[in-house]
């Protein structure tokens, strides 16, 4: 048995998951296996994926289009070590990656982080420390995939990533994680590299606005007692409608993220500028 299951979903990645798989084929620590689950692509995804057939490490699985949750709970459930790491097929790993994590796990850590570094769509490069991710000396290690590993048994407990979701799924499977106080190992190395996509659109937004609701009402009593993180909730969702240039939802929850926590006077200035939506175009450009 492998002791790390290396998770990568793909639909319609064929011309860069090579980056993704020879990331992790050039670990330094090589005792893992890798399932790349084929969410229903229709590009010669199949065909590249052959030219690793010949390592019986990688196991290709090929499901009809469920979505990324989906595709990767379908390697989940078919991984066969003790620890999970998900790795999205556009981002990409260095060396040690895997050997940093198990010299974590050897501590009997439950939840695996290291630092990642963040490559936006102008080539220029943001490094997030697992540490410190947010600044605000609160919080450790980042919710995207490839920058942690859980233990299988935990993933499979809380319920999987949760395929009701198209936005934001990687946050509320960390307040799951969270809830279950997990004992936590931290590597500050740069492992993992997170290439930034353009997912913009009015359908993304549409998403982000109805995953946002979604979790606020799945967490209901996180918010009860964060105030602070259900005003930032109402406001994404607001500037989300801003976007989209539906005035009258985008005024309703900036006026609610302001009455949540009216300590935070910029939320009332961007209930004021809603009101006059050629002022508020822009502020917050169309899509």
């Amino acid at each position: 048995m492998p002791y790390f299951s290396v998770i990568i979903p793909s639909f319609n990645r064929a011309p860069i998951i090579n980056r993704a798989i020879q990331g992790v084929l050039g670990q330094t620590f090589q005792d893992f296996e890798i399932l790349i689950v084929d969410d229903g692509s229709s590009d010669n995804t199949k065909e590249i994926l052959q030219a690793f057939t010949s390592d019986n490490r990688i196991k290709y699985i090929f499901q009809n289009n469920a979505g990324v949750c989906s595709a990767r709970n379908t390697g989940a459930k078919q991984a066969t070590a003790e620890f999970l790491v998900f790795l999205d097929s556009d981002d990409t790993v260095e060396k040690s990656w895997l050997e940093d994590f198990y010299h974590l796990a050897i501590q009997n850590k439950d939840w695996l982080f290291c630092s990642m570094k963040m490559v936006k769509l102008d080539n220029s490069e943001v490094f997030v420390s697992a540490l410190d991710p947010y600044k605000n000396g609160r919080s450790k290690g980042n919710s995207i995939p490839g920058s942690w590993a859980i233990k299988k048994d935990i993933f499979l407990r809380v319920g999987l990533f949760d395929e009701n979701m198209k936005f934001g799924e990687n946050v509320e499977l960390r307040y799951r994680l969270d809830a279950q106080k997990l004992t936590i190992g931290i590597v500050d190395n740069y492992n993992f590299t997170y290439f930034e996509s353009l997912n913009g659109g009015s359908k993304n937004l549409k998403n982000r606005i109805d995953s946002n609701l979604y979790i606020i009402k799945k967490h209901v009593n996180r918010f009860n007692k964060r105030p602070a993180l259900l005003r930032l909730y109402y406001q994404n969702i607001a500037v989300a409608y801003a976007k989209l240039g539906v005035w009258n939802q985008a005024r309703i929850y900036f006026w609610k993220a302001y009455i949540t926590d009216m300590c935070k006077l910029k939320t009332l200035a961007r209930f004021v500028i809603a009101l006059f939506p050629l002022l508020g175009k822009k502020i917050w450009k169309q899509q």
